[in-house]
C-alpha cells in the first residue's frame, strides 16, 4: 500500500509539472535593426519596420546647413517571395521622383533593376552577371529607350569573397573606357538578419543607400579618369561596437586631390539600433 502511494504522489508532481510547463511561455526572438543614423550629431537617416521585421520606409534628412532637415523618404514594397520588388522615393512634399524595380531569376538572384522617372518612364535599366559561387561578376546600363549599352562595371573580390575592387568603364565611340575604379578593403560583415537591403555591391552603385555599405568598410580608394584625374581616399577609423557587436560610432574620412588645394573632410558617424 505504501508503495501505491509514493507512485500516486510521484504522478501527481509530474502532472504539476507538465501543468506548470505548458503555462510558461517562450520569450520571443529580438531581432536587432538600424533605427538611426547620425553625421556629425545630426539625424540623416531613419529606418521602419513592419511586423514581420523588414524596413517598409526610410527617411532622408539633410544636415548640409548645420540642422537636421526632413527632405524626403523612400518606400520598400515586397514581391509574392519576401524580396524588395520596388523602392519608391519621395520629396518631402510626397511627390514621387524616382522609382527601382527589382527583377529576380529562379534561385532568387537579382537579374535586372529598372531605374524609372517621375512619370514612370524607364531611364536607364541594369542587368546583372554573376560568378560560380555566385558573388555578382557584372553589371551593364542600358538606354531605356534604345537598349543600348552605356556603361559596364566589373567587380573582383578577395579569396573570402570579400568585394576588393569595381572598375566602371563608360560607352564611348563605341568602345568602352575607363570613368573609374575603386579598390576596398573590407572589415565585419553586416549581420545575416539584414539581408533584406539591396546587394551590398549594388549599394555602391545607388549612393543613396550607400551607409550599410561604409558600415563594413575599413578603407576605400577611387580613381576618376579624366583629362585632370579626380582621386578619393577614404578612411573609416575609430570604429566602436556595442556589446552585441554592432557598430555603433566610426569617423569617415575623405581625401580629395583633384584641381587646386588638397581637400579633406572628416564626418561623425553613430548608428542607433532598435530590437523588434
Amino acid at each position: 500500500m505504501k508503495k501505491s502511494f509514493t507512485n500516486i504522489g510521484l504522478c501527481i508532481v509530474c502532472f504539476i509539472v507538465f501543468l506548470l510547463s505548458c503555462k510558461k511561455e517562450t520569450a520571443p526572438v529580438k531581432t536587432v535593426l538600424l533605427n538611426k543614423v547620425y553625421r556629425n550629431g545630426l539625424l540623416a537617416n531613419q529606418y521602419f519596420y513592419d511586423a514581420q521585421k523588414r524596413p517598409y520606409r526610410m527617411n532622408r534628412y539633410s544636415v548640409s546647413q548645420g540642422q537636421s532637415s526632413f527632405v524626403g523618404y523612400q518606400l520598400y514594397l515586397y514581391n509574392n517571395n519576401g524580396q524588395i520588388g520596388e523602392v519608391d522615393y519621395f520629396d518631402k512634399g510626397n511627390e514621387i521622383q524616382q522609382v527601382l524595380t527589382l527583377v529576380y531569376g529562379v534561385n532568387g538572384e537579382l537579374t535586372r533593376l529598372n531605374d524609372g522617372g517621375q512619370n514612370g518612364d524607364l531611364l536607364v535599366y541594369y542587368t546583372f552577371q554573376y560568378n560560380a559561387d555566385e558573388t555578382l561578376s557584372k553589371f551593364e546600363i542600358k538606354s531605356g529607350a534604345t537598349n543600348k549599352v552605356i556603361s559596364e562595371g566589373i567587380f573582383s573580390y578577395k579569396e573570402n569573397k570579400k568585394l576588393s575592387k569595381l572598375i566602371r568603364n563608360g560607352s564611348k565611340n563605341g568602345n568602352f573606357v575607363l570613368f573609374d575604379s575603386t579598390t576596398y578593403s573590407t572589415g565585419k560583415t553586416l549581420p545575416a538578419n539584414w539581408n533584406y537591403f539591396e546587394m551590398l555591391p549594388v549599394i555602391g552603385l545607388l549612393t543613396s543607400n550607400r551607409l550599410f555599405f561604409d558600415m563594413t568598410l575599413e578603407s576605400s580608394f577611387s580613381y576618376k579618369a579624366s583629362v585632370t584625374p579626380e582621386k578619393n581616399t577614404y578612411s573609416f577609423a575609430n570604429k566602436v561596437y556595442n556589446s552585441g557587436g554592432y557598430l555603433i560610432s566610426q569617423r569617415i574620412g575623405l581625401k580629395t586631390e583633384y584641381i587646386g588645394p588638397i581637400v579633406t573632410t572628416n564626418d561623425e558617424m553613430s548608428y542607433e539600433y532598435t530590437e523588434l
